[in-house]
């Protein structure tokens, strides 16, 4: 049993069904190696242009056994089969690798140099805006030892849907953990659905028009509302996810629900809408269950700080940190909050004091138009909380970058520059 060996054997039809192979000690569920002798390969964006180790792309494979031509099909194979644009003067001296195959397969190079098998370009997505590689969350979720065969798809409302195989029913816990843990959060499915078998068609293949519907029945005990305020934050959960109240327990995670940031921030809304108090976004990410939201609501001494947090709603403390440490100020980005930087505050060491600057015209009806005026805005706001009178990392995301130069521009005429921009 310890001498056996399994060959991973990677390669389409058009190059000689074998290009690329791996020896596994155990069943490898991602990595298929490195190329063998005469076989050339590129990860390639959408331009065709080379990407960085790390970076997912798609396969052309190039070398002497690349097929010539779909029989009596020129349009398919001037479509598939293309001028390589990477060949060397020595390759055209000697007239090899002067084609490239369009695999379809998304791929990328590890640390070790091995190809890792992503899926199939064909099931590249957009969600909310993101482009998101359905096998690339199929990876993280075969990563789970129990998980045999996994399948993730986009359902009719837009939501990602992710069904797995194993031998017995996995705690739903442990797999979104390991979801969040590794993925950003608009690419965590909205629900996980076991299967015992996959649906099969002629050929022996999945049959994706066959996957059963999401149960929405729950595994552990329903907890009924039992305040006005959980009563109440019920029907705003139900509205804004689509499910029926009896669906909705108030210990239920509301991103395992279907919940994302942007309708966090739908959420957030409403509450303030409905109660009259300022729960942020960002609150709701630490505060993902009715039962927790009710006790913001009254201010329940259970929750320590997040009373305090509720007149501070315009800069978040994620974690308070070592008074001795440097502080971390991150601005938010152009189309969300505080609650943005939720997975990269997990990832931070404890002891590092972090606060995120929620989105001002998120949240008001009077907009600031200009960087100036926003820049300046959350000056006054970190000026009122005390936060950068000394050593501070001031930084942000996308359009949040923007507004933290600005930010360091106006801070340096006032003598409080930060440390690290």
């Amino acid at each position: 049993k310890n001498n056996t060996y399994l060959l991973d054997a990677y390669g389409p039809t058009e190059s000689t069904v074998e290009n690329i192979c791996k020896l596994h000690k155990k069943v490898g569920k991602e990595v298929i190696g490195k190329p063998i002798t005469n076989t050339t390969i590129y990860i390639l964006d959408n331009n065709q242009k080379m990407l960085p180790k790390g970076s997912i792309g798609e396969l052309y494979l190039g070398g002497v056994g690349l097929a010539k031509e779909y029989l009596n099909n020129p349009e398919l194979t001037n479509e598939k089969f293309i001028s390589n644009p990477y060949q060397t003067n020595e390759q055209k001296e000697q007239n090899i690798n002067s084609k490239l195959y369009k695999t379809g397969d998304l791929v990328r190079l590890n640390r070790e140099n091995d190809l890792e098998y992503i899926g199939r370009k064909d099931f590249q997505v957009k969600i909310r805006g993101y482009r998101v590689e359905l096998g690339e969350i199929e990876s993280v979720l075969l990563s789970i030892n129990e998980i045999q065969q996994v399948i993730v798809i986009v359902d009719d409302n837009d939501q990602l849907v992710a069904y797995y195989q194993s031998n017995e029913k996995i705690n739903e816990s442990i797999i979104r953990d390991r979801l969040f843990e590794s993925l950003p959060e608009y690419m965590v499915p909205a629900h996980v659905q076991y299967l015992d078998r996959f649906p099969l068609n002629n050929s022996g293949k999945i049959d994706r028009n066959k996957l059963p519907e999401i149960n929405f029945n729950k595994v552990s005990g329903y907890l009924a509302p039992k305040t006005e305020f959980e009563l109440n934050l019920v029907e705003i959960w139900s509205d804004i996810l689509r499910l029926d109240n009896h669906n909705i327990s108030v210990d239920d995670n509301f991103f395992y629900l279907g919940g994302n940031s942007i309708l966090a921030i739908v959420l957030s809304n409403k509450i303030n809408e409905m109660f009259g108090k300022e729960i942020s976004a960002a609150l709701i990410f630490k505060n993902p269950t009715i039962k927790k939201q009710a006790l913001l609501l009254v201010g329940d001494e259970k929750l320590g700080d997040e009373r305090t947090l509720m007149e501070y709603t315009h800069v978040f403390k994620y974690q308070e940190g070592n008074k001795s440490k440097i502080k971390f100020i991150f601005v938010h980005p152009a189309g969300g909050g505080a609650e943005s930087y939720n997975r990269f505050a997990k990832l931070l060491d404890k002891d590092i004091p972090f606060y995120a600057i929620d989105n001002y015209n998120l949240k008001n009806f009077n907009k600031l138009n200009s960087i100036e005026d926003i820049a300046n805005r959350y000056i006054d706001y970190l000026e009122d909380l005390n936060i950068i009178d000394d050593d501070f990392v001031l930084g942000g995301w996308s359009f949040g970058g923007t507004i933290a130069f600005e930010m360091t521009h106006q801070l340096e005429n006032m003598g409080k520059k930060p440390n690290y921009l």
